[in-house]
């Protein structure tokens, strides 16, 4: 699975088959392998949903992983596991700066306020979130299975 940061093009993500995170700065030329981000599982690395560019800081992008949500900063020179964030995470968005969506197994997450909670409305395995900033209200995970 490898995932083209879209406001730069030369920033490349990827997972290796050992399922370590990888990091091209060159448009996949070259990859180097970062250490201390865990987490991948097979139902996690099976689509590009689970990683997100942030469009808000270019130069951020979130990761979702077995063991959390991952923010990676300086287009991937550091990673950090957000505080209590969701495990087993399938898929991820954006609904608004710093305001981060995280698909689980169980369900949907929203970040918001520094503080994870769980939508009392969306459950079971949620596959891909589509998010449409015209309208901000308007949550659509996608391939629920309960």
């Amino acid at each position: 699975m490898v995932f083209v940061n879209p406001y730069n093009p030369s920033r490349v993500y990827g997972i290796s088959p050992s399922n370590q995170l990888l990091v091209s700065h060159d448009m996949a030329h070259s990859f180097a392998g970062v250490a201390g981000v865990t987490g991948f599982s097979s139902y996690c690395c099976e689509t590009s949903s689970m990683f997100y560019a942030d469009a808000y800081v270019h130069s951020e992008v979130l990761l979702g992983t077995e063991g959390g949500v991952y923010l990676g900063c300086s287009y991937g020179a550091s990673w950090d596991l957000l505080s209590r964030s969701p495990t087993k995470v399938t898929a991820v968005s954006m609904s608004g700066p710093s305001r981060y969506l995280a698909g689980t197994t169980d369900g949907l997450c929203i970040y918001a306020g520094g503080s994870w909670s769980r939508s009392s409305g969306i459950w079971g395995y949620v596959d891909s979130i589509a998010y449409h900033s015209a309208f901000q209200n308007n949550v659509s995970p996608t391939n629920i299975w309960g």
